[in-house]
């Protein structure tokens, strides 16, 4: 198989319909080496976080010998005190942010905040059911009301550009560390307690994790002679290209009291020079999003509302208008799964195992594609770019408050609510001479 394929002396245009991922290593035609060029490693690799603290920050370094796949984050809580209750995905919701770089590399340090790492789980499950699975994985919502219980623990996929839940459209080939030359770093940074623990009764809750640790999938080569890394080093002149969807915390807006069945305007700020493919967003009570630390004060950080009648605005020109929920149904067909995915929640007073103790906890991650936007040229490729740096883009839509415990009854005629938003961007890590850089089209 010739080293064109997949190697070049020059940065990669991302413009051009490109090679494909799956050449990378072998050449597609060859079942034999497709079947034995990886011995995929799950979870022998482990490395307890330096800070169990919650609101701390721990450091990881991943070897630059192998190559890296998926990154989970395995937390365990100790003994917990009767009175208190967990969210479902506990675990998501005490991460507050995760920072990483590409080993020595001309990248920035890029970061993955609490609420991009949420909207793009849920995007990569191709089903409700996988949305279920990973939030309960993800820990378990409960309360404890006796002195004997279950152990907490929860276990949550680190969104990475090679680092991903999806089995189907999007899943990714692991990265080549040993291109690097050095190692690839990973910082984890904390919430306090009040993201993800509410009490009931006056206890005095824990501080740290009883157990932190990272898990790695790794592949490594049957025939380490075939890396890579070897053809690089003898034509330093070559590099290798890694694309990836790169993630950027998008416009965040709080509303006080905003009436009920009233459509609300945002503005969208702070798009970097580069294509973007999409944009994703979601609204939560403001409230919800994290305990007071008061007895009865809510956690329920990831409950969303739902959002009617979505339109997204470029320049006054309407991209995308969608009446009612057709939003959702167009989710459907874009294998972003089921954006209306519901969790039972343990209610903030009441006996858990009655109805009336439950609380669907609610999932509504919307996603705006920009692709249809892009002119079609030759051999069906989206062959220019859409770039919003500097323009004026909006999306309209009209959210349905949240009323206790969610009945159409109790919604209040006006509520505190917060929007979150990312957008997504076509990117390149290139590596050469063991240096990383990133490049946008």
């Amino acid at each position: 198989m010739s080293d064109s394929k997949f190697l070049s002396d020059r940065i990669v245009n991302l413009d051009s319909v490109g090679t494909e991922k799956n050449t990378l290593y072998y050449d597609q035609s060859d079942i034999r080496v497709e079947s034995v060029q990886y011995d995929v490693l799950g979870g022998k690799y482990n490395q307890s976080l330096s800070s169990k603290t919650f609101g701390s920050t721990s450091s990881i370094t991943i070897a630059n010998s192998d190559s890296v796949s998926s990154v989970w984050l395995h937390l365990k809580l100790p003994s917990l005190p009767i009175g208190v209750s967990l969210p479902e995905g506990w675990g998501y919701c005490s991460i507050r942010s995760v920072n990483y770089s590409w080993g020595a590399s001309t990248i920035s340090v890029v970061q993955l905040s609490n609420s991009s790492i949420m909207q793009t789980m849920l995007l990569s499950c191709e089903t409700a059911e996988k949305q279920k699975a990973m939030l309960s994985l993800g820990g378990e919502a409960v309360r404890k009301t006796a002195a004997a219980s279950p152990e907490f623990e929860a276990t949550c996929l680190i969104p990475l550009p090679w680092s991903t839940i999806k089995a189907l459209s999007g899943a990714k080939l692991p990265y080549d560390a040993s291109l690097l030359s050095s190692p690839i770093e990973i910082q984890i940074n904390f919430y306090d307690v009040n993201h993800f623990i509410a009490k009931h009764a006056v206890v005095t809750l824990p501080n740290a994790f009883q157990r932190a640790e990272v898990l790695l999938r790794q592949a490594v080569l049957t025939n380490k002679a075939n890396s890579m890394r070897r053809t690089l080093l003898e034509n330093p002149n070559l590099m290798i290209s890694y694309p990836f969807i790169y993630r950027q915390d998008g416009s965040t807006r709080a509303i006080v009291a905003h009436p009920k069945e009233t459509s609300l305007e945002v503005t969208l700020q702070s798009f970097i020079e580069a294509d973007c493919v999409g944009l994703s967003f979601y609204v939560v009570p403001t409230d919800n999003e994290q305990s007071t630390g008061a007895v009865d004060s809510a956690v329920r950080k990831f409950d969303m509302l739902r959002c009617n009648n979505i339109s997204l605005i470029y320049n006054g020109q309407v991209l995308h208008s969608y009446v009612w929920r057709t939003a959702e149904l167009m989710m459907l067909g874009l294998d972003k799964g089921d954006p209306h995915t519901t969790k039972s929640l343990i209610q903030n007073s009441g006996d858990p195992y009655t109805p009336e103790g439950a609380y669907n906890q609610r999932y509504y991650v919307y996603y705006l594609p920009f692709t249809p936007t892009k002119s079609i040229v030759f051999d069906g490729a989206y062959h220019n770019t859409s770039r919003y740096a500097q323009q004026t883009l909006s999306v309209v839509f009209t959210p349905e408050l949240s009323g206790e415990p969610g009945l159409i009854a109790n919604i209040p005629a006006t509520q505190n609510i917060t929007f979150r938003s990312q957008y997504m961007y076509n990117a390149m890590c290139s590596t050469q001479r063991g240096v990383s850089s990133l490049q946008f089209a």
